[in-house]
């Protein structure tokens, strides 16, 4: 494997981290109540929630900078 393919597949790797954190983690604001009026609560993981749903937002930017520097590099070296 040359270098673009291992820089992408860690830029990828990172994405599908980041993605499965968000998806998993995700704070929910919003809850119905008995009259079907939205209210806004906080439950008690919400601290838990909001700081693996950050890290895997920075993961899916990391990942995402990874694939643009394999991008680069491949035509900077054309190995397209």
């Amino acid at each position: 494997m040359n270098f673009t393919t291992i820089l992408n597949s860690i830029g990828l790797i990172f994405d599908i981290v980041g993605a499965i954190l968000v998806f998993k983690y995700v704070p929910n604001f919003w809850s119905l109540d008995d009259r079907n009026v939205l209210r806004l609560v906080r439950d008690d993981d919400y601290e838990k929630k909001e700081k693996f749903s950050k890290i895997g937002l920075v993961l899916i930017i990391i990942g995402f900078v990874f694939q643009f520097l394999s991008n680069l590099s491949s035509l900077a070296f054309g190995t397209l």
